[in-house]
Parts: C-alpha cells; structure tokens; sequence
C-alpha cells in the first residue's frame, strides 16, 4: 500500500476506501466537527452546537428564506454540519482479526520474547519499551500492542488539500504480516487533518487500556507504544494525548 499521489480525487478516495474496508459489515461512524476540525461532537457534547475549543458553530446557516405562517422567519430544513469525520472503531477490527484464523499468530510476543537472546533489539518485542509497557500492564488479560502512524498526502498532481489517513499497525503479528491490509495494518479514520480525528483515536485508546474487552472468553486490552508521525502531526496527537 503505496500514499503516492493520485491522478484524481475519485482514486485516491478508492484507494483509501479499499483499505479502510467501510463497505463492509463493520461498523463506521460519522462525528460532526466545527469548520476547523478541533474537536468531535460526541459524549459529552453530542447536543453541543458550537465547538467548545474555538466557539464556531457546528451547522451550517440556511441560505433558503424560511418563514412561518406569520411571516417570521424560521427555518424547518435539518440541520447539515459544517464538516464531518468518519471513524472505524480499533475494537471492532480487533475483535474480528481474534475470532478469525490468524488468532493464534496473536501469540507472537510470547515466542519473540523466548527465542531472542542474543541481546540485538530486531523487533518491538526485543526492546525496554516493550517491557516497561508490559510491566504496568494489567494481568488478567492479554494486551495487543498497536502501532499508529498519521500523515498527510496529497490529493492533488498541484499542491492543494491533503488527506490524512490515521493507520495503524498490529505488533502482535509477526512481522511480515503487520504491513498487510486488512491484517496487520488498518485504517481508523481518514480526513483533512483534523485534531478530531486522533481525538477519537486516543479516547478509544484510552478505553481499550483501561477497560479492555471479551472475545470468546478471553480479556483482551491494547495500547499504542509506538507513534510514526513527522512533527506536525507528532505535535497534533501529543495534544490531544494530554487532554
């Protein structure tokens, strides 16, 4: 899977609907946002109409002049939101990945961590971070390690507005299959770069550590020990990490 640049706008979007797979029985959900994308409109805020970061509204203004009986004006059209972002749920892909054939390669890190002993760090599983992850860890689960990597391309031969798709890696496999769509490596949302996007990514983040989830009997929980970003996006996802 190659981000190069696209000779339309109609390719580079099938491109990125291939791999984020929404055309299937998986779950994707469409969050509103203000016009710059701070933050989306959900939990908390769902009934919100104006962004709580920048004060701009979540509608968009109705161009139709819309009067009642009486002659005041009042508009009846639904409401349409300045911007939108979809997600697809990390849950969701884990629990179907669990469920499939491949659940067993799940099992990587245990032999990773039996078979190196030489010293070299070859593999995440080799490395001081992995083990200072797995030491807080909880215990009565099995915790999925995930690798994120957010970046802009553009969608344009000309410079333009770039899409960035958030992927993100699965470290529990063995490494020839963590670059494969669809199996190691998944899309979780994909815009114009908007902080909303890896706000929806941390919270579930967040909720996948603490929580955690149930697959045939088995507790499972994940983190993402691992951020692939340059340093605009670096400094967009550290952000909203610290919120």
């Amino acid at each position: 899977m190659s981000f190069t640049q696209q000779p339309s706008t109609y390719k580079l979007l099938q491109c990125l609907y291939n791999m984020a797979d929404m055309q299937n029985t998986l779950r994707t959900f469409k969050f509103d946002t203000c016009v710059d994308g701070c933050t989306p409109f959900f939990k908390d805020t769902v009934l919100v109409h104006q962004c709580i970061s920048c004060n701009k509204p979540r509608w968009k203004s109705c161009k139709n002049t819309c009067v009642d009986g009486e002659g005041d004006k009042i508009c009846r059209h639904p409401a349409t939101p300045v911007r939108s972002v979809y997600y697809m749920p990390v849950e969701d892909r884990l629990r179907k990945l669990l469920r499939s054939d491949i659940r067993n390669l799940f099992k990587y890190p245990v032999y990773r961590h039996k078979s190196s002993g030489d010293g070299l760090v070859q593999d995440f599983f080799d490395s001081t971070t992995y083990l200072d992850f797995n030491a807080i860890a909880p215990d009565d689960g099995e915790m999925i390690y995930l690798q994120v990597c957010w970046d802009g391309a553009d969608m344009f031969n000309h410079a333009g507005k770039s899409m960035w798709p958030l992927c993100y890696s699965i470290l529990n496999l063995p490494p020839s299959l963590r670059d494969k769509v669809h199996v190691g490596m998944h899309v979780a949302s994909f815009d114009d770069g908007s902080d909303a996007a890896t706000e929806l990514f941390a919270h579930e983040l967040l909720h996948l550590w603490e929580t955690g989830f149930i697959v045939d009997g088995r507790k499972y929980y994940a983190c993402c020990p691992q951020v692939v970003m340059d340093g605009r996006g670096r400094e967009k996802f550290c952000k909203v990490q610290v919120k």
